[in-house]
């Protein structure tokens, strides 16, 4: 078999968070590509691998039988070389509140090019901060990846949040074919996003963009949406890693 190149990524790029290593591993996998990621996490408060990327990594390790080299926790720098895409069951308990849907956003892209339908049931945090909640892939994320034909089932077992987490959700995949916040700020800041987004005629919210991109790259064709970012600003680090 072909030895392909090691590939390496410098994760501190623009934001430096955890979507570069995300996308990158994912389209490891995908593409069965070696790679080595530098810098993760640097523009983060605490660089490195958190407890989510770690139980990210041993679950795409074990789905594409690779070699590991670097996933312990902080971390800065991890070494991937993945072999085949072996869909299956897979259990896995963070034993945090650590995002279900954060580890969802790695797995899915890559069992969605294996030939078997596989499972995946997590137990961690379902509703947690600064993470997709898990109603925003059930009502946003999905229903957008279904224009790219991409069916998966996602059910909420039950709920988990900070600081104990003991969320549980299965997420059935077929292949291609902090600090306190009143709910009225919320709905009032969530108002004002969405009214802006309506006014400019943008489709696709900040947060969307940023998961949406994997999806794009890999279809066939010319996959375009309207940002809600203007020129002046930062690009998220989806839009490079995943070009």
């Amino acid at each position: 078999m072909e030895t392909k190149k090691l590939v390496e990524i410098d994760a501190a790029y623009l934001e430096g968070g955890g979507q570069a290593l995300r996308i990158a591993l994912s389209l490891s996998c995908i593409l069965r590509r070696p790679i080595r990621v530098v810098k993760i996490r640097a523009h983060r408060p605490k660089p490195g691998l958190a407890n989510q990327h770690v139980h990210a990594v041993n679950m795409l390790k074990d789905n594409t039988n690779a070699d590991v080299v670097g996933n312990t926790l902080l971390s800065t720098e991890l070494e991937f070389t993945p072999r085949t895409i072996i869909g299956d069951m897979y259990r896995v308990d963070t034993h945090t509140a650590d995002s279900i849907t954060l580890i969802y956003q790695t797995i899915l892209p890559v069992l969605l090019f294996d030939g078997r339908s596989s499972r995946v049931d997590l137990t961690g945090g379902t509703n947690v901060f600064f993470a997709p909640q898990v109603e925003y892939m059930l009502q946003v994320l999905q229903p957008n990846l279904e224009r790219f034909g991409i069916s998966f089932k996602l059910k909420v077992l039950h709920y988990g949040f900070c600081p104990r987490g003991n969320g549980r959700c299965q997420l059935d995949v077929d292949p291609v074919r902090q600090k306190k916040v009143l709910a009225h700020m919320l709905g009032s800041d969530a108002s004002s996003q969405l009214s802006g987004y309506i006014s400019k005629e943008i489709c696709v919210d900040d947060n969307l963009q940023d998961q949406l991109i994997i999806f794009m790259a890999l279809a066939s064709g010319c996959s375009r949406f309207l940002s809600g970012r203007s020129p002046s600003t930062r690009a998220p680090p989806s839009t490079w890693s995943s070009k």
